[in-house]
């Protein structure tokens, strides 16, 4: 017999749902309150997709830096940009936080540039507590092999467990040169999986829509 009562059906879909809740609940807290309200991060592995040159990397960057202040340990690897360059970035944003009248490129800051704001801008970044919780570095490889050692090096020297922002997919390489791009795609993404579920923590890798797109085609 396979009815079910509509109790048998409502019990079920309760323990679902509160369970669903309770992740939400519990979910990591970026501090925009747009994502949060829209995107619950709970430990797993995230694409996070945008257009080229929409500043995806800068995004990314300051969606760890919201991840640190919310005491989390953090770490981004960057296959594209250089960790001063990201950090001039942090300089210049705290900048404008403290005179929004005034906008100073990450390229000044990087050749010497200072004046009052960029000094207090400095000096408060660093008295607070949560750039403790902020790690970059530059990818030692170009291979999906090499960001995982590099990542699982980082991961034993820190504790708690870390959340790691990638930048991003285009720059990744296959440990199989000869593999079509839905190939390396699917392998990239299967060992970060892996990764990811070895360590219970929240992984995002940034992307092109483009290289996205072309490997959601390559499905139909």
């Amino acid at each position: 017999m396979n009815a079910k009562s509509a109790k048998t059906w409502y019990e079920k879909s309760w323990k679902k749902y509160n369970k669903q809740f309770k992740q939400a609940l519990d979910s990591i807290k970026t501090g925009f309150t747009n994502l949060d309200e829209n995107q619950v991060f709970n430990p797993g592995l995230y694409i996070l997709g945008g257009s080229p040159s929409v500043g995806k990397s800068t995004f990314g960057f300051q969606l760890g830096c919201q991840f640190a202040k919310h005491n989390q340990t953090v770490l981004f690897v960057s296959c594209e940009l250089d960790v001063d360059f990201l950090f001039s970035k942090l300089i210049m944003n705290q900048t404008k936080c403290i005179n929004p009248n005034v906008s100073i490129p990450s390229t000044k800051i990087r050749a010497g540039f200072t004046n009052p704001s960029v000094l207090a801008a400095l000096q408060e970044i660093k008295t607070v507590d949560w750039t403790e919780n902020l790690h970059a570095e530059q990818s030692n490889g170009n291979t999906i092999s090499d960001i995982i050692d590099q990542m699982e090096k980082f991961c034993a020297t820190v504790s708690p467990t870390p959340i790691i922002i990638i930048d991003y997919l285009q720059y990744i390489e296959s440990d199989n040169s000869h593999e079509t791009t839905k190939q390396k795609i699917d392998s990239i993404i299967r060992n970060l999986k892996s990764f990811q579920a070895s360590h219970k923590i929240l992984v995002i890798l940034l992307s092109s829509f483009s290289i996205l797109k072309e490997r959601i085609t390559s499905l139909r």
